[in-house]
């Protein structure tokens, strides 16, 4: 993964390795940024080392790892991420898996959000490993979730996309 960074062209700059429930593998959140200096890539690394429960390659869900690019990184983006990364394998059982254009709520973040929207970015593709599928989790608003029927996920991601990915950028408010 992290050679699969460098060729295109991001450097690993931060890292955080959270505790993991023992029904998680063990898994970073990694900061990457890119040579040019505007852009930064927080990402998951290791949650594909155990494909999903109910996950399938051919639906593009059994190997996953999730990332957003922004023009900054914190802290604060690294440990939403982490929240996030973690229902991945500690959904209830039967859930359906998490793959691209799925929503589910977005538990465990100081984000004023409570659902998020999978947007499929490039695979990643190691040689002698499965192809892992890199999402990009994008905040959706309570009345975006009420008027987005869920066949209609990849439109509001098309309409959405850069407007979904500033929120990842906004202060947190003090009461």
């Amino acid at each position: 993964f992290l050679e699969w960074m460098r060729r295109r062209g991001f450097r690993k700059i931060a890292s955080l390795r959270p505790p993991s429930p023992p029904e998680t593998p063990v898994f970073e959140v990694l900061v990457f940024e890119h040579s040019d200096g505007g852009r930064f890539v927080t990402s998951t690394c290791g949650l594909a080392r155990v494909p999903q429960a109910g996950g399938t390659p051919e639906h593009h869900n059994a190997f996953i790892e999730f990332a957003v690019e922004l023009p900054v990184h914190s802290p604060r983006i690294a440990t939403a991420l982490t929240s996030l990364a973690l229902m991945v394998h500690l959904k209830d059982p039967g859930a359906e898996p998490i793959g691209p254009l799925h929503r589910a709520q977005a538990f465990g973040t100081d984000f004023p959000y409570e659902w998020v929207v999978y947007d499929a970015l490039s695979p990643i593709e190691i040689p002698g490993a499965n192809p892992i599928e890199l999402l990009q989790p994008l905040f959706m608003t309570r009345s975006e979730r009420e008027a987005t029927p869920l066949g209609a996920n990849g439109e509001w991601i098309e309409r959405n996309r850069e407007t979904a990915l500033t929120r990842w950028q906004e202060q947190p408010t003090r009461n």
